[in-house]
Formats: C-alpha cells, structure tokens, sequence
C-alpha cells in the first residue's frame, strides 16, 4: 500500500506542475465529454422518449431507435474530431513546454489539416484498439502506455522537439 502511495504522490507531484495550457486542454475535453452527454440525451428524451430498463435498448430494434443511434453517434464523432484535432499534438507540444496553448492548438489543428487522411486513420486505429481493450479490461494496462507512447512518437515525428543547447 505504501508503494500505491508514493506512486499517487509522485503522479500528483507531476499533475501539480503541469503547464497552465495541459491544464486548460484537460478542462476542454472534459467539457466537450459533457456537451455529448448532454446532447446524447437530449437526443434519446426527443427521439426515444421513455427510460427501457433492459440491455435491448441498447441495440437499436425499430427506426427510432435506429435514428437515436446514428444521431448520437454522428455527434458524438464530430466532438470527437474536435477533440482529436485540437490534442492530438497540442498536449505533447504543450507538456514540453515547446509552445504555449494558442500556438499549440494552432499548431495541432494545421497538421491535422495538412495530413487529414493520416490522422483520421491514427484516430479510428486508437479508438479501435481501446474499445476493444476495454472488453478485456486488464488489456488496457498494456494498450494505453503503448499508445500513448506511439503517439508521443508520432507527434514527435511532426514536431521534432528543439534541440538542446548543451543544458
């Protein structure tokens, strides 16, 4: 237990000192998470309607449901293209301190325009593979470092940090 502790501890000491703009992009993604929740159900109060206590609902079995799935998802996408677009490389120019948030962003969503094929790919590949971690939900303490060190790779490989001068 005291191993889980030093462990907290160190992550809170890391999260603590954190740039202002990983901080700022943290609160964005959680806000935009709500703004789908909310719109999801919104959505289901309108086009579904009523609370269905069985795991049926969850599968679309008439054309409303069939709306209501396509619908949510279609928004849900859309704020997640936003998100992607915004992080993909705007946290780890961010985290290293490279630019600051503006430039950050700016700089994530001109690559992500320059290179829209590639990084629809990276995205629908990242979102594959950790929706079908969470199937196997011990698979996620091996899927999530690797891609997010994958990432951090590829970032790097559009970024390529600033050389050191000799610190």
């Amino acid at each position: 237990i005291s191993r889980f502790f030093a462990l907290f501890y160190k992550s809170y000491g890391a999260l603590r000192h954190a740039p202002r703009g990983v901080w700022v992009l943290g609160c964005f993604c959680m806000f935009m998470a709500l703004v789908w929740l909310t719109d999801a159900s919104t959505l289901y109060s309108f086009m579904i309607g009523r609370w269905q206590g069985e795991w049926q609902a969850v599968v679309p079995q008439d054309a409303r449901a069939l709306r209501f799935h396509a619908g949510s998802g279609l928004v849900g996408g859309v704020l997640a293209l936003i998100v992607f677009t915004v992080t993909v490389h705007g946290v780890p120019l961010a985290i290293r301190g490279d630019r600051t948030l503006v430039p950050a962003v700016a700089a994530s969503v001109r690559a992500v325009g320059h290179s829209l094929l590639a990084h629809l790919t990276w995205a629908v590949l990242l979102a594959g593979i950790v929706l079908a971690a969470v199937v196997l939900l011990p698979a996620l303490l091996v899927v999530l470092p690797v891609a997010g060190y994958a990432s951090l790779h590829w970032s790097e490989g559009v970024y390529p940090p600033a050389p050191n001068d000799g610190a």
